[in-house]
């Protein structure tokens, strides 16, 4: 079967906008240091920490299964180029950018060589430096190299590999968003489950209307175990029970958008189309836009309190998600086409 005449899978399109709303929400709901006398700073950290973080799990997981989804006629080629012009062509030139816009200053105060300018530049560029998201592009990049050669292993042997990539990140080796290679034993058996749900789906999606009573404790026990681990400094513990949390949580989310495969939003739709150029641009502004945002309400004392600045700080993160996701549609409605190498969509 080619892949023209594989059917669409809008629970597997809606759940990328499930991802991407939630990393958005991990880099931008923060209260800004010089607010954190209001008292909310650590009720939003573990929030944020303990809902929110590791979301990246869900991106990896849709892009393995759609990987292998997709690949009953897969061109090399055609895959590549893909891969270049979508996501790294994007990549370079926003990396480029903020090299520019941080170096140049720099160069022209005579603060730096143009040698240690470049060396920023490649740093940017190769360790996804430039801004705190962009560790994954130079990530998931070496794992699309890869990918064709995961669809060369016998079915048999893949089964093995994928029940051990079930295990591997249980040894909480990431290693925040420092590219290493505790990142990749912690991260790519995640696309490579992705891609085994894939191959067994019909199987997998039986066992899960069986099997969500115990997901669901799983969740619940593995959110109980992350957040006790993360108020007790235990590092390796809070992000192995992270892990087990979020990729439970994968399967519910999985089964409950499949068995909804009939359900159509535009607006979540949209935030699925745009899902990499979201992911290249809701940092972009962000420091100046949030003191704009609270300068706005914080002469109101009202805002002062707690209550009233926790839903503030929501609304805020609501507008942001919702603001950038228009600033996406408006450079793809004023460039095209040509806007998929410059954010991506």
């Amino acid at each position: 079967m080619s892949d023209a005449k594989r059917p669409f899978l809008y629970h597997i399109h809606y759940f990328r906008a499930f991802a991407i709303i939630n990393i958005i929400i991990v880099h931008i709901w923060r209260i800004p240091p010089r607010l954190s006398e209001i008292g909310l700073t650590p009720l939003v950290n573990s929030i944020r920490e303990n809902i929110f973080h590791g979301s990246t799990i869900y991106f990896l997981f849709i892009s393995g299964f759609l990987f292998y989804y997709l690949s009953s006629n897969f061109s090399i080629r055609k895959y590549f180029r893909n891969k270049f012009c979508y996501v790294a062509a994007p990549y370079l030139l926003i990396t480029l950018f903020f090299a520019l816009k941080s170096e140049v200053p720099r160069l022209l105060a005579r603060n730096c060589t143009l040698f240690d300018s470049f060396k920023v530049l490649i740093l940017n560029v190769f360790l996804g430096k430039a801004q705190i998201q962009y560790w994954y592009i130079p990530f998931i990049m070496t794992v699309f190299l890869i990918s064709p050669l995961l669809l060369k292993i016998p079915p048999k042997v893949f089964k093995y590999l994928a029940i051990l990539s079930f295990l591997l990140p249980m040894l909480g080796t990431r290693t925040s968003t420092e590219l290493t290679i505790g990142q990749y034993v912690y991260f790519l058996p995640v696309y490579i489950q992705g891609m085994f749900t894939a191959m067994h789906y019909e199987t997998i999606s039986t066992f899960l209307k069986k099997a969500r009573i115990p997901l669901i404790i799983l969740f619940a026990l593995s959110l109980a175990i992350e957040y006790w681990s993360d108020d007790s400094g235990q590092w390796r513990l809070h992000i192995s029970s992270q892990y087990v949390n979020r990729i439970s949580f994968t399967y519910l989310v999985l089964h409950f958008l499949r068995e909804r495969e009939q359900y159509r939003s535009p607006l979540i739709s949209a935030f699925a189309d745009y899902s990499f150029a979201l992911y290249f641009t809701h940092l972009i502004g962000e420091s100046s836009l949030s003191n704009a945002y609270y300068s706005l309400f914080l002469e109101i004392p009202f805002f002062s309190e707690k209550l009233p600045f926790f839903l503030l700080s929501i609304i805020y993160v609501a507008l942001r998600i919702f603001a950038t996701l228009g600033l996406c549609i408006l450079i793809k409605k004023l460039l095209g086409q040509r806007s998929r190498y410059i954010i991506g969509a």
